[in-house]
C-alpha cells in the first residue's frame, strides 16, 4: 500500500487563515463600518457623520462611513462627559435634535395631513373541536363570523363604519438626562 502525504495540517491551517480573514471582512461588513480614515487631530474630538437624509451624528470614529452616516471634515473638541453621551446616542441609534432641529421642522412642514376612513371586514374565526373515538383524536373546526376594523385612505371603500380620522406626521424626541 502506498504512503500518500496530504499534507492535512498544512491544508487546514491555510483555510483555516482564509476563514478567519474571511470571517473578519463578513464581521466588518455587517457591523456597518467601513474603512479607518486617517486624522492628524489631536485629543478628543467627534466627527460629523452625515446619512442620506440629511441626519448629522457626532461620533468619536475614524471610519469612511458608519451605519449609513458618511463622515465629513467638520468635528469638535468633546469633553470625557460628552463622549460619553456621543457613545450612548450611538448605541441606542439616536440623533441628537439641536444638531437636526432646521431638518426636522422642514420635513415636518413638507408632510401633509390626511384622512383615513374606518371600515369593518368580517373574520372567520376558527374554533377548533376535538372528538376521542377509541385511542384516535380528530379535531374539526367551526368558524364564526367576527367582526373586525380598520383604517384605509379610500373613501370609496363600500365597508365604510362613518368614523374618520385625520393623521399627522410627528417625530418622536427623548430627553436624555444625567442620572
Amino acid at each position: 500500500m502506498k504512503n500518500f502525504n496530504l499534507n492535512v495540517g498544512k491544508s487546514f491551517a491555510l483555510r483555516g487563515v482564509s476563514l478567519v480573514l474571511a470571517g473578519s471582512l463578513m464581521t466588518c461588513a455587517l457591523a456597518g463600518c467601513s474603512k479607518k480614515v486617517d486624522c492628524d487631530i489631536e485629543g478628543s474630538h467627534a466627527h460629523a457623520y452625515v446619512d442620506s437624509d440629511g441626519f448629522v451624528k457626532y461620533l468619536e470614529k475614524e471610519y469612511e462611513n458608519y451605519f449609513g452616516f458618511n463622515r465629513t471634515d467638520d468635528f469638535w473638541r468633546i469633553s470625557d462627559e460628552q463622549a460619553k453621551l456621543l457613545k450612548f446616542l450611538d448605541k441606542k441609534g439616536l440623533v441628537s435634535l439641536e444638531d437636526n432641529k432646521d431638518l426636522v421642522s422642514s420635513i415636518e412642514d413638507s408632510q401633509e395631513d390626511y384622512i383615513e376612513y374606518r371600515y369593518k371586514w368580517i373574520y372567520n374565526m376558527p374554533i377548533p373541536h376535538t372528538m376521542r373515538v377509541g385511542k384516535i383524536f380528530t379535531t374539526y373546526y367551526t368558524y364564526i363570523p367576527t367582526p373586525r376594523y380598520s383604517w384605509t385612505t379610500d373613501k370609496t371603500d363600500p365597508r365604510l363604519t362613518g368614523d374618520q380620522r385625520r393623521c399627522h406626521y410627528v417625530y418622536q424626541a427623548y430627553k436624555v438626562e444625567k442620572d
